[in-house]
């Protein structure tokens, strides 16, 4: 069970709510000296304050404030008082007891006690878990390589949509709050402190990426899609952490900030990331707040909203190169081709120009869709959009265009089409490296297709 914390204060936006005796909570509204006293009916014993909800955890009942509300709480009984951690999220948030969740609405009701493939009674590990809107991650009790991801769909049962086997044991996850489902992200750092994005939604290549080593913890932005993490020597901020998909360290390297870390002692952790803040409790309980990304929140607020002129006018004003590197990753995931072409010409990225140049002159809507999701590094999405067009011929091309030569051998078998193309590429690939082929997919085609099959499959070729 929890501790008692005399005079433990939390924060939400302009409230403050401290736990000033056993059973009494002041809270204040900053600003207007607007002040609230809250009489629990028994002692508190854990107490979190986010997305406008006050949730109190006493050893019987949870009380759940609003804060536009503070005279009637939702009150309900605690099914055990063996409570290990509270969870908030935007529409509900969960209780993790010894071995079992339960995920609640902010009216009190109980939305479900989730299960998973593997589950046991052993107990679990709260840093290890996390909450967001639709997703809720959690580490196998037994086996600490392995994440189960549930989707929480709106009154339906919460199930298990997939889990995802790390190579090292885990030590920490982090969903992020900001986007739909297929936007969802998942920051984890592993037991030899290496730092990971997972894009949960995301097949193949590019759906895993290091992007930090000696990490210590991390904390999501609830207003943003902007991740922070506490490393070896400094406190990093990422303001567009999808971009680690590109697998362009360039533009990776552009979008996240660092600042020392010596201010904040020994044993820092994140507490919380919002309004361009990241708050940070030392090691000897002081609360300290680090300013990074304020102009980042206002030019975020016009991507969400569809303003696109509006962000790039700020841009343009601004002229900070962190800010027009956003501009290019956001533009490109949001297919805004003249948008992403101006950013990355600020960012003296001409090559990504001369290919958004290449795509412009493409003849169709199909092809140059495709080749933007390229460019934002979703190939699954790119080659699907072609195949689903009935352009065999243009998703091979796009696989011989980034030597994912398995994939183009497939297409081409499967298909009867661009099959001399493809070996003859894959020669010329070969020949470029001065290397023999030893990929197994390639050698066994060979080995089992005779040359008047291959003679005969490259007279179909001609007439595709």
């Amino acid at each position: 069970m929890f501790k008692f914390y005399n005079n433990r204060r939390l924060e939400w936006d302009n409230y403050e709510a401290t736990l000033i005796r056993r059973k009494v909570i002041e809270v204040k509204e900053i600003g207007n000296e607007i002040r609230e006293i809250l009489e629990i009916s028994d002692r508190v014993v854990h107490l979190e304050f986010s997305f406008n909800h006050l949730v109190v955890i006493t050893p019987a009942q949870c009380h759940v404030y609003n804060v536009t509300n503070w005279n009637t709480p939702a009150i309900f009984n605690l099914k055990s008082s063996n409570i290990s951690a509270v969870l908030l999220a935007e529409k509900h948030f969960l209780i993790v007891e010894w071995n079992t969740v339960s995920l609640y609405s902010y009216q009190g009701r109980l939305l479900g006690s989730p299960r998973w493939k593997g589950f046991s009674t052993e107990p679990l590990y709260p840093p290890c878990i996390s909450l967001c809107s639709d997703t809720l991650a959690i580490r196998n009790q037994s086996n600490e390589k392995l994440l189960h991801i549930l989707e929480i769909p709106y009154n339906k049962p919460i199930v298990e949509s997939q889990s995802y086997s790390h190579l090292h044991n885990i030590i920490q996850v982090a969903l992020n709050y900001i986007g739909n489902i297929k936007e969802r992200q998942l920051a984890l750092i592993d037991v030899n402190k290496d730092l990971f994005l997972v894009a949960i939604k995301t097949t193949g290549f590019g759906r895993i990426c290091k992007i930090a080593s000696m990490a210590q913890n991390i904390a999501w932005a609830t207003d943003a899609n902007v991740l922070a993490a506490m490393l070896d020597a400094n406190l990093s901020v990422w303001l567009c952490p999808n971009c680690v998909h590109y697998s362009d360290r360039k533009v990776i390297r552009r979008t996240r900030i660092d600042k020392e870390s010596s201010e904040f002692g020994k044993q820092p952790n994140i507490v919380r990331v919002r309004n361009g803040m990241v708050m940070v409790r030392r090691g000897d309980g002081a609360i300290v707040a680090s300013s990074f990304y304020n102009l980042f929140t206002t030019f975020y607020e016009h991507i969400s909203n569809k303003r696109l002129k509006e962000a790039l006018s700020l841009c343009r004003v601004a002229q900070n190169e962190i800010l027009w590197t956003c501009m290019a990753v956001l533009a490109t995931d949001n297919r805004e081709l003249h948008a992403a072409e101006e950013a990355y010409a600020a960012i003296s990225r001409f090559d990504k120009v001369d290919y958004i140049k290449y795509i412009k002159n493409l003849p169709s809507a199909i092809q140059r869709n495709a080749e933007m999701a390229l460019l934002a590094g979703d190939l699954t999405t790119a080659e699907g959009i072609l195949l689903q067009s009935g352009l065999i011929k243009e998703a091979i091309h796009i696989n011989i265009q980034i030597y994912n030569w398995n994939r183009a051998l497939e297409l081409a078998i499967k298909h009867k089409q661009q099959l001399e193309e493809v070996l003859n590429k894959r020669a010329q690939y070969l020949q470029t490296i001065d290397k023999s082929e030893t990929n197994h997919n390639f050698l066994s085609f060979m080995a089992n297709v005779s040359l008047s099959q291959l003679n005969q499959l490259s007279r179909i070729n001609y007439l595709a």
